[in-house]
């Protein structure tokens, strides 16, 4: 009777043995679906995603907001999943003159709040970021306009 004892005692543990490596791989499989789960969804929402695309450090980048036509242009840094800062940020105005369409760039920071010249963009609020060429005729404004910001602050412009 020992015999047929030991037998039911190896038959359990080894019955015990096979239910905990069937719950550790289906909980290691469950772990690698959730994972894989999570990827596809930061991948299929770029907004959500916690790797966006590399911007590139040196050029400007147009920030196109959803729902207006009011844009900025700066040197986009990204910082987390809800915001976007932009840093020597400028806000592009358009206005008309005879039927031409003129632009003009102001620097955010000579606003009449008095803000800093970085601002933080949320994510969601965000249409469109695109790298601007340095030949393109908002970097030229911005070009120009730093250039008359800097004569005008020379000792000899206060002259």
């Amino acid at each position: 009777m020992k015999n047929h004892n030991s037998k039911g005692g190896v038959f359990v543990f080894v019955a015990i043995v096979f239910a905990l490596v069937g719950l550790i791989f289906w909980m290691v499989k469950d772990k690698g679906d959730q994972s894989s789960s999570k990827e596809s969804q930061t991948t299929s929402n770029p907004t959500k995603s916690s790797k966006s695309p590399k911007l590139t450090k040196s050029a400007w980048q147009a920030v196109i907001l959803a729902g207006s036509d009011q844009f900025y242009v700066g040197k986009v840094e990204d910082t987390n999943d809800l915001f976007i800062v932009v840093k020597e940020a400028f806000v592009v105005r358009t206005t008309s003159d005879e039927g031409k369409a003129l632009l003009n760039v102001f620097r955010v920071s000579e606003g009449a709040h008095g803000p800093t010249n970085d601002i933080r963009v949320g994510r969601d609020g965000i249409l469109l970021i695109e790298d601007l060429r340095e030949d393109s005729d908002v970097v030229k404004l911005i070009q120009n306009y730093d250039a008359q910001k800097a004569a005008q602050s020379t000792p000899e412009a206060k002259k």
